[in-house]
């Protein structure tokens, strides 16, 4: 087992019905309290995972429950468990050897609904992890495990202190690196993508700084076709894990029919 990167110690308060019941599922992180709302009405599934904890169960008001939450966007569930379990660098690139592989790393990246939606998308399509700036960066929070509807309690993530370091690894372990960037001449649409590929993004207005970017192998676009010029960095994680996820099904068809 690898070491985990701890870089706090106290304590959070997950709060929704999936990010908690997802946690409990995935069983990495201590669960100390379950806090329900008193009108909720839980699931069998999740009386169930109680009971199999074991652990205290405290029954509250709707305002006491977002009082603890410091959201009211609880769904009548919280828990109170470990801080989230950011993984070693390392682990990220850990079982892409010998697989097409896809890892977003987010440069100084700073809303958490932006970084909740891509680990939501990096998860359910299929990317080997995500990898972030430690500073002038957003956190995985409960906030951002909340818009994540869970996918943080699988999906490895990684923080980094070089994000140009980070890079020249990544390309080290086989990875073509793509910064996306909307003024990109290169369309990802066009594009022949690798079989193992890292996507870098900047921060929401500033985009991708001078050394990230020169350390891409190539910049990428997504070509616009209505009246705004660019897409919210979330859709354009999310754009290009799709088009990851259809080169390599594309591969996959091409392999199969020659095997034939």
């Amino acid at each position: 087992m690898r070491p985990r990167d701890r870089t706090h110690s106290k304590d959070v308060i997950l709060y929704g019905i999936h990010p908690v019941t997802e946690t409990i599922r995935a069983g990495k992180r201590k669960v100390r309290t379950i806090f329900l709302a008193r009108e909720s009405s839980a699931s069998t599934e999740l009386k169930d995972m109680m009971g199999v904890l074991g652990c205290h169960v405290s029954v509250l008001g709707d305002q006491e429950l977002t009082r603890i939450c410091g959201s009211p966007h609880h769904q009548g569930l919280a828990a109170e468990v470990d801080p989230y379990p950011y993984c070693v660098f390392e682990h990220v690139l850990d079982g892409t050897a010998d697989t097409a592989s896809c890892i977003i790393l987010l440069d100084h990246l700073q809303d958490p609904f932006n970084l909740g939606s891509i680990i939501r998308s990096a998860e359910c399509l299929g990317a080997a992890g995500i990898v972030l700036t430690k500073d002038n960066s957003c956190a995985v929070t409960a906030a951002v495990e909340k818009t994540s509807a869970g996918a943080t309690a699988y999906l490895p993530i990684s923080r980094v202190v070089n994000m140009v370091r980070a890079i020249r690894e990544i390309k080290n372990a086989g990875f073509w690196v793509y910064g996306m960037d909307s003024t990109a001449p290169h369309s990802l649409y066009s594009s022949k993508l690798a079989h193992k590929v890292a996507f870098v993004m900047g921060g929401e207005g500033t985009g991708l700084r001078r050394l990230v970017r020169e350390q891409c192998d190539i910049t990428l676009s997504i070509p616009m076709c209505g009246q705004i010029s660019s897409l919210n960095v979330s859709h354009t994680a999310a754009i290009a894990l799709s088009e990851f996820e259809k080169s390599v099904s594309r591969t996959r068809r091409h392999s199969s029919a020659k095997e034939l």
